[in-house]
């Protein structure tokens, strides 16, 4: 997916704040994407610093178990309606 993103535009991102606790790490991270001609072409636009939470769950090896991902998409750009 990261490579799909990559090949459109302009993918980049801050993390916010993390917090750890026992099994379980939470990141709040901000994303923008700026698109490159052939993502304008596809009909991609340009957003700007969009908030998403990652919850990750490890097990005792240290591997990730479990991923839980929120996007807050009311702050995402809406594209206009189509015509009538």
């Amino acid at each position: 997916m990261a490579d799909f993103f990559h090949s459109i535009g302009t993918v980049t991102g801050k993390i916010d704040y993390q917090v750890a606790e026992d099994d379980m790490v939470v990141n709040r991270w901000t994303m923008s994407f700026e698109p490159n001609e052939q993502g304008e072409a596809m009909g991609m636009f340009a957003v700007k610093d969009v908030p998403i939470i990652n919850v990750f769950r490890f097990n005792d090896e240290g591997k990730i178990v479990e991923i839980w991902n929120h996007r807050h998409d009311v702050d995402l750009p809406q594209p206009p309606p189509p015509p009538q």
